[in-house]
């Protein structure tokens, strides 16, 4: 029982990550006691942080993107992962640029904005319901790859038509010396 004149009050002792229910009845000088209010619940916050995510690994590289995957840790609380991108093997997080914005979800996650043709290095940490972040992953390394070499210039129309082939011409064509060649 706590005083009228009391509008909250701290239960201590709780066992951290426990959902507990609250609520509350009154009860007049000669004992009688009101209905119980509508239950409230509250979870109690953990000290610990998540495991940390493992078997990270580099599934596709682009010129300014690369696309991860990883094993999530044992944790059952865990509400997503950031992915730091760094310049040296297992750098410290500080040293590293996480993704902007949002929590990846799920195991799998595409970091954007690199540059091309840079070696780089990748760690994923887990973060849980109460905003703790795991230890880093161990790193990934990988190298993202050349820009696509642009879009050629060239009209393709058919210039002879025969039995078993086709013939094209260009009537204007434009050379990028970076491109060996160009494919139909």
């Amino acid at each position: 029982l706590f005083p009228v004149s009391d509008s909250e009050f701290m239960a201590g002792g709780l066992v951290p990550n426990t959902t507990y229910y609250f609520g509350v009845s009154s009860v007049d000088m000669v004992g009688n006691v009101s209905p119980l209010s509508n239950i409230a619940d509250a979870t109690t916050s953990n000290d610990d942080p998540p495991g940390m995510p493992t078997g990270l690994t580099v599934d596709i590289i682009g010129s300014e993107t690369v696309d991860l995957s990883w094993t999530a840790p044992g944790d059952g609380d865990v509400q997503g992962y950031n992915i730091y991108i760094g310049s040296t093997p297992d750098f410290d997080l500080s040293e590293g640029t996480k993704q902007d914005g949002a929590l990846y979800p799920g195991t799998s996650g595409t970091r954007s904005g690199l540059t091309p043709s840079v070696e780089y290095y990748a760690r994923v940490t887990a973060v849980d319901i109460f905003n703790l972040e795991s230890l880093p992953s161990s790193s990934v390394n990988f190298t993202t790859v050349d820009d696509a070499p642009p879009q050629p210039d060239f009209l393709v129309s058919p210039g002879y038509v025969e039995k078993d082939k086709v013939t094209f011409f260009n009537p204007s064509p434009t050379f990028d010396p970076d491109t060996d060649s160009s494919e139909l």
